[in-house]
């Protein structure tokens, strides 16, 4: 036997290289999720925009 289970990686290095291993599509990292954020921001505004100039002119 040896000395018992892993206790996972304990550099920077090391953690980096495990996060990049288990990153599939990207899709639900820290950028991606604030420019989908950010994203979604601007179509509510738009849409409320829309809806106010709509409401003037009918």
């Amino acid at each position: 036997m040896h000395g018992g289970k892993s206790t996972g990686a304990r550099t920077k290095e090391g953690i980096r290289k495990i996060k990049q291993t288990n990153l599939r599509t990207g899709r639900y990292t820290k950028e991606r999720i604030e420019k989908r954020n950010l994203d979604m921001q601007f179509l509510r505004d738009a849409k409320e925009i829309l809806h106010a100039v709509r409401g003037e002119y009918f």
